[in-house]
């Protein structure tokens, strides 16, 4: 075996007498385990680089690569989702009648819900992911607008949120505001836009995994070359 594990680090293990004591020499097994060993670290970065590179993607309507109906994989405070954005009113996207009642179901409560904080990452996330070239309706004269709500609370028959203020692409700000929950549409100038989010659990592959396969592919290595001695 040539890898230990060290206060959470990879290290060489220098135990290599069952090997020396059948021909091969010491430099030799060190000398395959360094190259394990920088393989092993070129294959985990290389790792977080691909996961960094496919960060999130963009959902686009069929026919205009330009309005986003949903992000895959929008990370928001370390955690990843799926992101759906929805034109309609609040009872219908959530399925409640806040007026008479404020329980949800558990399908349909807004993941943000009670967490004021939480959905103002969440807002600050979907900005920087539309940047300012993509955009989720339109509004008064057809005009492209990237403005949506994150709701969190309910109080005197309105509901708060965070959403992006302004309607003009490359001018964003995070804002906290409050609806009266029957609105369909704002003015019959543009759509509400409500959002809603879905948690992504991945199986993410466990380093030890990749070394157990380094190992196994060093001592094959070693077999083959006592096998040509």
């Amino acid at each position: 075996m040539c890898f230990r594990k060290v206060s959470g680090e990879l290290a060489l293990f220098s135990s290599v007498n069952n090997y020396s004591d059948e021909g091969i020499s010491v430099k030799t097994i060190k000398t395959i385990c360094q190259s394990l060993a920088g393989l092993a670290a070129s294959a985990m970065l290389a790792l977080g680089v691909a996961e960094s590179a496919l960060a999130f993607k963009l959902i686009t309507d069929p026919s205009n690569d330009f309005l986003v109906t949903g992000i895959e994989g929008l990370d928001i405070d370390g955690t990843k989702y799926d992101v759906s954005f929805i034109r309609d009113s609040f009872n219908n996207v959530y399925g409640n009648d806040l007026e008479n009642n404020v329980v949800f179901t558990e399908e349909n409560t807004p993941l943000f819900w009670g967490d004021s904080d939480g959905a103002k990452l969440a807002t600050t996330a979907i900005i920087e992911a539309l940047d300012d070239t993509y955009y989720v309706t339109y509004g008064y004269q057809d005009r492209p607008v990237d403005r949506f709500y994150v709701p969190y609370y309910w109080e005197n028959g309105s509901v708060d949120l965070w959403e992006d203020y302004w309607n003009i692409l490359n001018v964003d700000l995070v804002s906290a505001a409050g609806f009266g929950v029957d609105l369909d549409f704002s003015d019959g100038e543009e759509d509400y836009v409500w959002t809603k989010f879905v948690e992504i659990h991945q199986s993410v592959p466990e380093p030890a995994s990749t070394i157990a396969i380094l190992a196994v592919a060093g001592t094959g290595l070693l077999a083959t070359r006592k096998r040509k001695k």
